[in-house]
């Protein structure tokens, strides 16, 4: 999971077996507009902001983060 799709465009460039497995946390939580702004990109100004967003995706999508962990722990027992 990561925030911003620039992130994940990165991660698949860099790891492309795993293109398909990278989502952004506001997709899994149904977001509109599922990217939320790295903090690292930012002036901190709006830390308390981002950090609800975060907060609201991880309780919104939480069912999803579950499912997407399962299904990758099952994917790794089938491949041993």
């Amino acid at each position: 999971m990561v925030m911003e799709e620039g992130q994940k465009e990165a991660l698949e460039c860099e790891f492309p077996t795993c293109r398909g497995w990278i989502v952004l946390l506001g997709e899994l939580a149904g977001r509109s507009d599922p990217e939320i702004p790295d903090l690292a990109n930012t002036d901190f100004e709006d830390s308390g902001a981002i950090a609800r967003k975060i907060a609201a995706c991880i309780e919104e999508g939480f069912t999803g983060i579950l499912r997407r962990a399962e299904l990758s722990r099952s994917t790794r027992r089938s491949q041993k």
